[in-house]
This record gives structure tokens, sequence and C-alpha cells, in this order.
């Protein structure tokens, strides 16, 4: 049996069509959340005057039923302001600011490969090459480990996205370092 009911935040009114008439107060809240973006923590439910304190009530007992109107009250997560969100944009820039930097080491091994190095120079300019590979190395892992500790609720699931994201695009670039890393080593031992 489906269930409508209109939350209703703030100014705001949002249609909610659940599957079930076995639906406790949590997973209402549960899909309040995802309508509002206010975490089911944050969330106060009223029905006719009363508080829905006891989330594993069914919302038939409370006598919530197909077309009932729910206030909810609550504030939405201001991502932006989130201290782990700022954390993981700066993590982000950062790892394009390494992004940068192997790409301007990319196009010196082009360079070499295609000889607009003079032979006494290769070997200098490689091991130069290879430090430098080995500073982004190291930033790269320091930013992983700066994302590693952050500490991020359950509800807060946009900022658990952004970091995954942000974790897949660090490896990405490791792996970018190691193939650079590979072409470095095959220019020093041809």
């Amino acid at each position: 049996m489906e269930l409508k009911i209109t939350i209703l935040h703030g100014s705001s009114k949002h249609k909610l069509s659940l599957d079930s008439s076995e639906l406790s107060v949590l997973d209402l809240k549960n899909a309040a959340s995802t309508a509002t973006d206010v975490p089911v923590k944050s969330q106060k439910l009223i029905f006719k005057g009363k508080s829905l304190n006891d989330q594993s009530m069914l919302l038939k007992d409370v006598g919530i039923k197909n077309g009932c109107k729910v206030m909810l009250i609550g504030k939405k997560i201001d991502i932006e302001a989130d201290a782990s969100y700022k954390t993981i944009k700066d993590v982000e820039k950062r790892t394009d600011d390494v992004e940068k930097k192997q790409l301007e080491i990319q196009e010196e091994i082009d360079g070499i490969q295609k000889g607009f190095l003079q032979k006494d120079l290769i070997e200098e300019a490689l091991k130069r090459l290879q430090k430098r590979l080995l500073v982004s190395q190291e930033e790269l892992m320091r930013l992983l480990e700066q994302l590693d500790k952050l500490s991020i609720g359950e509800s807060l699931i946009v900022i658990r996205t952004k970091r995954k994201t942000t974790v897949q695009k660090i490896q990405q670039r490791l792996d970018f370092n190691d193939s650079l890393e590979k072409k470095i080593i095959d220019l020093t031992h041809p």
C-alpha cells in the first residue's frame, strides 16, 4: 500500500510517497532527510501537535495515514560551513596543484624522449625529475592521510561522497606518478 504524506518544513512542502503502512517514525525521518537535507538527528517531527519522539513507533500507531501532513523542525546541513568539507576542498585544490607539477614533469620526460636535451645532461635531468616525482608522491600520501583522519558523521552523505571522490582522484595521481617513474627508469637504463 502506498502512503502519501506531506512534510512541512519552513515554508516548503515536500510530498513523500512511501511504500508500506508498516513504516516506523524512523523510516519517515529517513525519507524526510532525503527530501529536505535535514539530518535525521537534527529532526523533530510533529503530528497533530504532538512530537514523534519514539522512532520505533509505527506510523499507523501514531495515527499517520494517507494524505496526512507532518511538520518537520530542524536545520538543513550547511555543507560549505562544515569543517570537514572545507578540509576536503583544500585537499582537492592541493591535489590539482600536484597534478600540474606532474604534467610539467611529463612534458620534460617527453622532451628527453624526443631528444631535445643533450646526451651529457640527460642523467642529471632524470635525477632531478625523479626527486620531483618523489616530492609529489609524498605530498599525495600526506593528502590521503589528511582525508583518512577526518571524522564524518553517517548522516553527511554528501561530504562522505566528496571525500571518496577526492581519495579516488589522489589514487589516480599516484598511479600516474608510478607511470612517470617507470618512464624515468626506462630512460635511465635503456
